[in-house]
Formats: structure tokens, sequence, C-alpha cells
């Protein structure tokens, strides 16, 4: 399209200099490119605001497909009592019913005999609560004493746990 609209402006430009040419070369000259420019930055401005009209499209359609993830949870959730989470002690992973990383990250914990919370967003608004307040936007996230790990491997989670003494390391 831009080509096209240069192309329309060159033809423009130089009709309008053709005719101005007659008066005064210099003149017709000026003229010429004072026009190029004008037409040059109304087709950019153009430009941006067709860009500007897509981005907020496609952004709207990003942010319904988004909300449209997010469960309802005001019919089923648990209340929430309101008082903070102290994730700085012991161990909570937030994950989904649902989600295969999250199921992987429980089954860690099962296979070695490691105790831990789930907070769970799509059932408890506390916990989305608390999932906010601590910048967790996906899942499984596990906090550890403090320390955090996003996302699911075995080996992040032995090197956690080692490092906390809750698994003996394997040092061959």
């Amino acid at each position: 399209m831009m080509n096209f609209l240069k192309k329309r402006l060159f033809s423009i430009t130089t009709i309008i200099g053709f005719i101005t040419l007659s008066v005064s070369p210099v003149m017709a000259f000026d003229l010429g490119k004072i026009i190029e420019k004008s037409v040059e930055r109304s087709v950019d401005r153009n430009v941006r605001n067709v860009e500007n009209k897509v981005t907020r499209e496609i952004d709207k359609t990003v942010d319904k497909a988004i909300t449209s993830m997010i469960p309802d949870l005001s019919i089923t959730a648990k209340k929430d009592d309101g008082k903070k989470k102290d994730l700085s002690k012991g161990i909570v992973i937030f994950g989904f019913d649902g989600c295969p990383n999250c199921q992987q990250a429980y089954s860690f914990m099962q296979r070695n005999n490691i105790r831990y919370q789930i907070m769970n967003p799509q059932e408890d608004v506390k916990a989305v609560r608390i999932a906010k307040e601590n910048g967790v936007k996906t899942v499984p996230v596990i906090f550890v004493s403090g320390d955090r790990v996003d996302g699911f491997t075995d080996a992040s989670y032995t090197a956690l746990f080692q490092k906390h003494g809750l698994m003996e390391r394997n040092d061959r």
C-alpha cells in the first residue's frame, strides 16, 4: 500500500511541477518538494493510524481470549479470609487441575515423600490474591522457604530441595 501511495505522490508532484514550471523553474522545484513532503507526512500519519487501530484490535482480542480462560470463581470458590500467606516458610505449590506440569510436580513431591500445600487459583479466591501478590503468572510455581522456582523439571526441584536439606545429594 505504501508503494502505491508513493507512486500516486510522485504523479501528483509531477503534475503540479509542470503547472508551476510555466511560472518559475525555481518555484516549481520548491513547490514540488513542499507538496511531496506534505503528502509523505500525511501518508505516514495515515499508516501509523492504521497500525495503531490494528494493534488495539489485536490487544482487545488477546485480552478477551485470556479473560475467557480464567474461571469464574464467584460460584464455587472458597472465600478469601484476607490473611497473608507467608511463603518464606514451608512448601507451597501454585497449580491447576489438568495442568500436566503441575501433575508432574505433585508426583515428584509424592515420590520423594515431601509434604507440601497446593494453592489452586481455579478453586480458591485466596490463592488468586496470594498469587498476584507474589507475581505468580504461570503454573506450576513452587516456593520453598522463600525460594521460588517457576515451571517444573526434576533437576530444578531436586536442586531446590537439596539446597534446603530436604533431599540427599547423590554425589558420585
